[in-house]
């Protein structure tokens, strides 16, 4: 029998911040971690993008290619979990040196 949105059940809460509780009573790990873009050492494509001044879409083009060239060429990024991340430190050194063609 197939449930409609409605009729599933969700999980429970107790935690003050409405995390999940796991059977055991213990919160899950994974919610434990902080989220990406509040890592210092990394930034989201977007937030580069208005540092750098630039389209988004222009921004996602240029760490595609350092992705694609393992760094030789383009935004210095890196995937975490599918996402696009943007290395903060490496970006002043890549605008330092220039754009690399």
């Amino acid at each position: 029998m197939k449930r409609t949105f409605e009729q599933l059940e969700l999980p429970r809460t107790s935690t003050r911040d409405g995390r999940p509780e796991a059977p055991d009573g213990e919160t899950h790990q994974a919610s434990a971690r902080p989220a990406l873009a509040d890592c210092p050492e990394l930034m989201t494509v977007t937030e580069a993008a208005e540092y750098l001044g630039i389209a988004v879409s222009t921004c996602y083009l240029l760490t595609k290619r350092a992705i694609d060239t393992k760094g030789s060429v383009g935004i210095p990024a890196v995937k975490v979990g599918g996402r696009t991340m943007v290395l903060r430190d490496r970006l002043g050194e890549w605008l330092h040196r220039g754009p690399q063609p």
